[in-house]
């Protein structure tokens, strides 16, 4: 229904032209009552700001004679305390007093004479604020409408509404008029509002719904609301819908409010609390900046955060910095469609597969890890592969995050424990393929094009490419191929704890500018779109997370110590016994300069000795510290290891690598 507005409009377009054009209109003479002049006189109401004029003016029209069929649905994003609640409970007695001014609103919007027209309230907070907060204040604004010409309650004396709490025409859960309107109040149980004939509904703070879960409730609630006033009354028909935003995706009101920016017959509006409620300034909010100025600047300044649940907040910022548009793919490749003869229910048939042709490849001899995200129902199967680069001494970090221990959770003891992880290596990815299954061809795994035959393709190209790594989902026969191979292939079960850990290793990797990647937008927004649900990692409704998992599993992979004397040699050392002669050199020029100097040499004071590069020498000297602790690490664990015996050991030169 939504998707084809403006053919349903077209449609309807009778709705919206004055079924009456001769005979008696209006029961009582409006005059020039509109809703300002109604806020005005009728309630006694404090003058509205411009953003609420806008907005009443919205839902309301300005020509007190005609039921305005401008909009038909509203979008107010407002920030907290700025008066959303204290406008539309003004708003919903005016229309009340306003169909309840018709002669017969039943013939003048074609409706049968049975029927009762509805205004409904749907809270997506509980259905507690929907009837305690907006309800119960519409109707103490009804019993305090007073008729400024007599002093009179204008409902009581004009349509005779019992205004007694419970046992007259006020409810807790509605509001019944003698002359066939009704207001009704719901929490977001999206069916609820099914089966009226809705003439505005309103849904309040649909932003709270901030679960993919939540978030597809409340769209349903919105498509129901909406398609029912539609349908019901066309053109006079409004959906209103008032929020503060809580993120970018899985967000309601963000997603109404982007609509209104290219439909006409939606009104949008942004403003925050100080704009929209003049009463409160900016600076008494100061100190709630100052505490959280996301949360502050997201629930009174309107601005939209990427996400409040997204995993890399608050610095989402670093996810671009992270892109460096001078690595280009060194795989370049387009998709093919692949014709294989298969038999299906014992008939021989032509099966077709999505492949990928490989256009153009920049092989080199870097020591090379990759990662894949196979393909489940449909999804594109993703590979992506890097390589790592030494970090200078002042560029190393520590990250520390928290993992699950299963251990100790069966031990009755905590589940999470802190880790500390070293980071020596800038992981660098510069190869993403992608297999994007076309409609009923899913990806091709054993041909030419499919997955094994580019792997091997990948591996003549990438000689010192070591390891893969994948999920366990249809990677079994491609794990075994790679073991022929003599590569490694680590098949990963990528449950909840390990995908949380892997991502919060990522995590701290790019907060900390430690991570390169090929500036490829769709891997960039699925990074700034991951969601966290407790211990879960998720992408919002119609997101994805594929080319993510593999930049997750593939920077644990490259940061990790498995791999440091190749990736020290790929960093232009050379051979292995060409480091291990640098090693020794190393070792020598260290021992020549104490007795020379009388203290412990600098790096630039070792370089010049051996005549090689500093970044070479700190590289070096890294190394053995790591070895150095590894031995210490082994020492502590001997029986009666004397201190002379430590003295004896460190004298020992390393060799072999």
């Amino acid at each position: 229904m939504l998707n084809d507005l403006p053919g349903f409009l077209s449609q309807n377009l009778a709705r919206s032209i004055k079924v009456q054009t001769t005979g008696k209109i209006w029961r009582w003479e409006t005059g020039d009552v509109n809703v300002f002049t109604f806020f005005r006189e009728f309630l006694r109401r404090p003058v509205l700001s411009e953003d609420q004029k806008k907005v009443a003016s919205a839902v309301c029209g300005d020509d007190p004679q005609q039921f305005s069929t401008k909009y038909q649905e509203i979008d107010a994003m407002v920030g907290i305390k700025g008066g959303k609640n204290f406008l539309f409970e003004g708003i919903t007695p005016f229309l009340l007093y306003k169909l309840s001014s018709l002669y017969n609103w039943h013939q003048y919007f074609r409706i049968p004479l049975d029927k009762i027209l509805s205004i409904t309230n749907s809270s997506c907070v509980n259905e507690t604020q929907a009837k305690e907060v907006f309800f119960r204040n519409v109707k103490a604004v009804m019993k305090n409408t007073i008729d400024p010409k007599t002093g009179d309650n204008w409902f009581e004396r004009y349509v005779g509404v019992k205004l007694t709490e419970g046992y007259g025409d006020l409810k807790k859960k509605l509001i019944e008029l003698p002359n066939g309107l009704c207001c009704h109040s719901f929490d977001s149980t999206p069916d609820a509002p099914q089966g009226l004939l809705i003439f505005l509904g309103i849904i309040d703070e649909p932003s709270r719904a901030n679960t993919p879960v939540k978030y597809a409730n409340a769209k349903k609630l919105f498509d129901v609301v909406s398609s029912n006033a539609l349908a019901s009354f066309g053109l006079y028909s409004k959906t209103a819908i008032f929020s503060y935003p809580e993120q970018e995706t899985n967000d309601l009101t963000v997603e109404r409010y982007k609509a209104s920016l290219t439909r006409k017959d939606i009104f949008g509006l942004k403003s925050p609390t100080w704009v929209f409620n003049p009463t409160i300034t900016r600076e008494s909010l100061q100190r709630k900046f100052n505490d959280d100025p996301i949360d502050a600047g997201c629930k009174y300044g309107c601005i939209v955060p990427k996400s409040r649940f997204g995993f890399f907040g608050p610095w989402f910022e670093k996810i671009r910095e992270c892109a460096n548009p001078t690595i280009q793919n060194r795989v370049r490749a387009k998709p093919v469609l692949v014709r294989r003869a298969g038999i299906v229910k014992g008939k021989p048939q032509i099966l077709e597969f999505t492949g990928l042709e490989i256009l153009d490849i920049q092989g080199d001899d870097k020591v090379r890890m990759f990662a894949g995200d196979p393909s489940i129902s449909g999804d594109a199967f993703i590979l992506s592969g890097g390589y790592a680069v030494p970090l200078r001494p002042e560029e190393m970090k520590i990250i520390t995050i928290s993992q699950e221990n299963r251990q100790k959770f069966e031990e009755g003891e905590s589940t999470t424990e802190d880790i500390e992880i070293k980071v020596s290596y800038r992981p660098i990815v510069d190869i993403i393929l992608k297999w994007e299954p076309m409609k009923l061809r899913p990806v091709d795994y054993v041909g030419k094009f499919g997955v094994r035959g580019t792997i091997n393709t990948l591996l003549k190209h990438f000689p010192n490419t070591k390891k893969f790594r994948f999920d366990r989902f249809q990677s079994e026969s491609i794990r075994q191929d790679l073991i022929t191979k003599g590569v490694e292939c680590e098949m990963m079960s990528f449950s909840r704890p390990q995908q949380f850990k892997l991502y919060k290793i990522l995590r701290g990797i790019i907060w900390n500018n430690l991570f390169e990647c090929l500036d490829d937008e769709k891997g960039l927004v699925e990074l700034e779109q991951l969601i966290k649900l407790g211990n879960k990692i998720d992408h919002p409704e119609h997101g994805s997370k594929d080319i993510a998992d593999t930049w997750a599993m593939l920077v644990e992979t490259l940061i990790s110590e498995e791999y440091k004397p190749q990736m020290i040699m790929d960093f232009g050392i050379g051979s292995e016994s060409a480091f291990t002669t640098m090693v020794k050199e190393y070792k020598q020029a260290v021992k020549v300069l104490r007795q020379k100097l009388g203290r412990e040499p600098t790096l630039q004071e070792i370089a010049e000795h051996t005549g090689e590069e500093e970044d070479t020498a700190w590289m070096v000297r890294d190394y053995l510290n790591d070895i150095d602790l590894q031995n210490a690490e082994l020492m502590t664990k001997i029986p009666g290891l004397r201190d002379e015996d430590m003295d004896v050991m460190e004298e020992i030169d390393v060799e072999g690598f």
